[in-house]
């Protein structure tokens, strides 16, 4: 039973060991009947020492059971914390390529913006144009560095994780 044969092979080899034990004990008292009583002390002696051994298979076989219990539920448990560690990270990237996907956004914004105002003041006024591209860059600005921020933030998040 030291070796891991499964608990079917365990749990019938033991159900056999019972089965004979039952029989061993049994012919044992069948025999002893018919001995004198200075007899059955050394008769009661062989049957004290299969008894124990019988004791001791059956106290190993509790132990093979709780063993391997406990692995099967260790086991369980790291594959749990494995998916939960799996599927944080998986999400964690979602986030990290969102926040890349908003910084861009809002780069090409802040580039367009500027095209924008280099297109304007040739055409208009320049303090006109000035004004209107102020205010754009501005809300541009705000936005890119909100992006860049939730951006940087998850990157320091994942690297102290990490460590």
């Amino acid at each position: 039973m030291d070796e891991d044969k499964g608990l079917e092979i365990v749990n019938r080899t033991f159900e056999e060991l019972n089965e004979a034990w039952g029989i061993v004990e049994s012919k044992h008292d069948t025999y002893v009947e018919f001995m004198k009583e200075e007899e059955q002390t050394e008769a009661d002696t062989w049957i004290g020492a299969l008894q124990q051994n019988f004791g001791s298979a059956m106290e190993r076989e509790i132990k093979y059971k709780q063993t391997k219990t406990a692995f099967d539920k260790q086991i369980e448990e790291e594959e749990r914390q494995q998916e939960a560690a799996r599927k944080e990270q998986e999400n964690f990237q979602k986030m990290v390529e969102h926040a890349l996907v908003k910084r861009k956004l809002n780069e090409s914004v802040l580039e367009q913006l500027i095209q924008d105002v280099q297109t304007m003041i040739t055409g208009e006024s320049v303090n006109t144009a000035l004004e209107k591209a102020q205010n754009s860059l501005d809300l541009a600005v705000a936005d890119c560095k909100q992006a860049n921020l939730k951006y940087l933030e998850l990157l320091d998040k994942d690297k102290a994780d990490t460590d």
